[in-house]
């Protein structure tokens, strides 16, 4: 992860991740999963702003004034408010919010702009709706999540044409008794409701997913996702999600140690993207959604066809990919000796290196474990082209490397050019 040092400005980090993000964009079966995030730029309030304007509006909050727990102190709000607290909920969140902010909204654009096969998300709002009418010009259809019928149709792939669905996860305002607010809300949910929850667990079975907005924080939609990762059993990631750091305070070991548990525990592919400098910190986040929704790495070299695939970098998480190449007796062909192997001064990991070549080579993927930090591949070739890598670590994570042979310094002229 190069350029994630503390104390420097980064951009991008998992390169190789965004090329696959955008391909899996492109083939229009990806979901996306839409958090608070987006809707705080839009001027909603996020989980804690919302407890204390509930707070607010109950004039006198009793016991919840001293209950530190968000969850319980909306439960006892709730039963302070009585009627006011649906009453309450609607007008927090009528969709009265400024036209234009979010007609300026790039983030909204681009979501809704993108082909995405649907569209889910736990905010209240109808923010995506309104966007998606706005950009695209079709509406979206609104479906609560406690909405069986048309919620099992879609998990059965017996949905309907167009319009594409929105799921609301947690509620929509517009049904105060659908929100998922409270702590007897959740326990109703994740704990009682074995029908919502297992609704869920389908949704991260059988749809591949982009978590957009999201801390990945939630414990309850967490623990969903690890009964994903244990059902499969897989080391590759299953769904995507775009997430910021602070440079100034991580370093790149405290990134890598994220992208491993959420690799590991969650099955999630992150995405980490610098936050920029204030007012707005998040504006960086168009630049990676952009890219993502672009098509671009889709799009793929039939010359050299792992080129750009695996971030383009030759240094990455703590290891770096090198050749050598020497001229054989035979005229046009060469010996090649391909390493990955650890960064000086870091200690060796076990775990093992798939390296993706050329399709003119069979098999064009081959998997050497690591020994003593280091894989080795070698191989007769006529001519250069780019190599990709993928380490798998015994102990978690993925890091990808990017090798073209073309540019490699010290090889022959012809190879190169060849």
């Amino acid at each position: 992860m190069a350029g994630a040092r503390r104390g420097k400005r980064a951009g991008i980090v998992n390169e190789a991740g965004l090329a696959r993000l955008s391909a899996a964009v492109s083939s229009g079966k990806l979901g996306v999963l839409v958090g608070a995030g987006l809707s705080q730029s839009l001027g909603y309030p996020g989980w804690q702003a919302l407890i204390e304007e509930l707070s607010r509006r109950a004039h006198n909050p009793g016991r919840a004034a001293s209950t530190r727990d968000s969850l319980l102190r909306a439960d006892l709000l709730r039963r302070k408010m009585g009627t006011k607290y649906a009453a309450a909920l609607r007008s927090i969140f009528a969709d009265t919010s400024d036209g234009q902010r979010l007609a300026r909204s790039q983030v909204h654009a681009l979501v809704t702009q993108a082909p995405f096969a649907f569209f889910a998300t736990t905010n209240y709002d109808l923010a995506l709706e309104r966007a998606h009418e706005l950009h695209v010009g079709e509406k979206l259809l609104t479906v609560d999540w406690t909405d069986g019928q048309t919620v099992n149709a879609f998990l059965l792939d017996r949905q309907p044409t167009p319009p594409k669905p929105c799921f609301h996860l947690h509620g929509v305002y517009t049904q105060p008794e659908s929100v998922v607010l409270t702590e007897s809300d959740y326990r109703e949910r994740y704990f009682k409701s074995q029908e919502h929850r297992h609704r869920l667990l389908m949704l991260l079975f059988r749809r591949q997913l982009l978590f957009v907005g999201f801390s990945l924080r939630d414990q309850d939609i967490n623990t969903l996702l690890r009964e994903q990762t244990a059902t499969f059993d897989e080391w590759r990631p299953r769904h995507f999600a775009i997430l910021d750091y602070d440079p100034e305070k991580e370093s790149e070991a405290e990134l890598l140690a994220r992208k491993t548990e959420l690799e590991m525990r969650y099955s999630i592919e992150p995405i980490f993207f610098a936050l920029g400098p204030p007012p707005n910190r998040h504006a960086p986040l168009v630049d990676v959604l952009t890219r993502a929704t672009s098509g671009d790495g889709s799009q793929c070299d039939p010359a050299d066809p792992q080129k750009g695939r695996w971030g383009g970098v030759t240094s990455n998480g703590g290891y770096v990919i090198e050749a050598r190449v020497a001229s054989m007796p035979v005229e046009g062909w060469y010996d090649l000796r391909v390493v990955v192997r650890r960064k000086r001064g870091l200690r060796a990991e076990s775990g093992s290196v798939t390296f993706h070549l050329h399709d003119s080579f069979d098999p064009a993927t081959r998997t050497v474990r690591l020994s003593r930090g280091r894989a080795e591949l070698e191989l007769t070739v006529w001519g250069a082209f780019t190599i990709g890598a993928e380490v798998k670590r015994a102990a978690g994570g993925v890091a990808a490397l990017e090798l073209d042979l073309s540019k490699l310094r010290g090889a022959p002229k012809q190879f190169r050019e060849a």
